[in-house]
């Protein structure tokens, strides 16, 4: 009973309210800009060199993007104010009567992968997160970035947590404790690993909502999701955003061993990708909504999500590096576009099938039957959804004439 009574206060609580509460709502705010001269450059306060540089001073990043909010030029930062060297080319040629040969992908970096496996455990006041790395010859540590408000999407927003390796537990693995945290509040992190040579990945993100014992019972009476949303996923769609500004499944490109997928293995919404082969997402700048700050590639497997940030190369374009077996067999990638003011621009969604990397043609074959299947199913829940919505208007529409026909007897009598 108590139960039932809780759950319709929490029903008829406003949404700012419910979702102090409710552990798949986020609250995202934003603090008016005060450079408070306290020697910290606190992004989260939206302090950067050009409006507070007593906190801020210049700083080059070597993430390939001249940012002059950050107080980057050519004479303090040529890495990423000089001359420009894209990290991606792809080029396209053809031959043998207009067929199109696979487009091409060169590097002139090595990739610096993210951490993989990253999560967060929260508890009374403390956060545990863990992660592991995929090459530890070249792992140098990891840049911990924490805000209050949303995941931080670069190596310059949020607050420093930490900057060091972690604590070892063997094989790969790291651990670091986030200690005297307040009960109730959400913590976003984000990980940017970065190699012996200072080269920063593109950040994976996860976040953490410390409680007491007695706050996460009351939390189990309270809510009962399928599973927590990410911060990304919890935000609405942004209104007023124009048609031409919508991004469409073929301007996402997906490299798979140096070759651009071939859009014979792109059915709408759904795209096949070999298991184990490193995955390369590029969206070309002129492809993104307007005013896109960051884009964020979330994987869901149907159970828990991952969630990973692309990188703003030199040019404009937005890349993702991803490590073979990393891609769930038939999960989803959701690509979120924020901008500035962490508010989602637009949101897209593919269904993924993966395949081993030898290809025959019975695999094909099994992944293409897959996709149909898919496609099937969906179709039959939508239908299922649509009858189950006009038997309920029609036992509505139903009651509602046996209660006028009641009314009218009794007015009648």
């Amino acid at each position: 009973m108590i139960k039932k009574i809780l759950l319709l206060i929490l029903f008829f609580l406003p949404t700012s309210v419910s979702a102090v509460v409710v552990a798949s709502n986020f609250n995202v705010n934003l603090e008016v800009n005060n450079c408070n001269n306290n020697s910290i450059c606190e992004s989260e306060n939206d302090e950067n060199f050009l409006s507070c540089q007593n906190d801020c001073p210049a700083t080059c990043d070597n993430d390939d993007v001249c940012e002059s909010i950050n107080g980057e030029d050519e004479s303090n930062c040529s890495a990423d104010c000089g001359e420009e060297a894209p990290i991606s080319n792809p080029s396209t040629g053809g031959g043998g009567g207009g067929a199109v040969i696979a487009p091409l992908v060169t590097s002139t970096r090595p990739i610096v992968f993210n951490v993989v496996d990253l999560s967060a455990l929260a508890e009374d006041a403390v956060v545990t997160l863990t992660w592991k790395v995929i090459d530890k010859q070249s792992y140098g540590g990891v840049l911990i970035r924490r805000s209050n408000f949303f995941s931080p999407s670069s190596i310059t927003e949020g607050g420093v947590l930490y900057n060091g390796m972690g604590d070892d537990l063997g094989e790969g693995r790291f651990m670091l404790k986030d200690s005297n945290l307040i009960n109730g509040k959400w913590y976003f992190y984000t990980i940017f690993l970065f190699n012996k040579l200072g080269e920063f990945s593109s950040g994976a993100s996860v976040s953490a909502l410390p409680q007491t014992k007695e706050m996460k019972k009351d939390s189990e009476i309270l809510v009962i999701p399928p599973k927590q949303l990410t911060p990304e996923l919890s935000l609405p769609k942004k209104e007023n955003i124009k048609n031409f500004d919508t991004v469409f499944p073929k301007d996402i490109n997906f490299v798979q061993n140096n070759k651009l997928l071939d859009q014979k293995d792109r059915y709408d919404n759904f795209v096949i990708l070999k298991t184990d082969a490193t995955t390369t997402i590029i969206i070309e700048k002129d492809k993104t909504p307007l005013n896109t700050k960051s884009i964020v590639a979330t994987i869901d497997d149907g159970e828990s999500f991952k969630t990973l940030l692309f990188k703003r190369e030199n040019n404009g374009n937005f890349s993702l590096f991803i490590p073979g077996g990393s891609l769930p067999v038939n999960s989803k990638l959701n690509f979120t576009f924020i901008d500035k003011s962490n508010e989602v621009l637009d949101r897209l969604v593919l269904n993924v099938s993966a395949i081993e990397s030898t290809i025959t043609v019975d695999s094909k074959k099994e992944a293409k039957s897959a996709v149909t299947e898919s496609k099937l199913r969906i179709k039959t829940q939508l239908m299922n959804s649509v009858r189950a919505v006009g038997s309920f208007f029609v036992n509505l529409f139903i009651e509602v004439i046996k209660f006028l026909k009641g009314i009218v007897s009794i007015f009648g009598n």
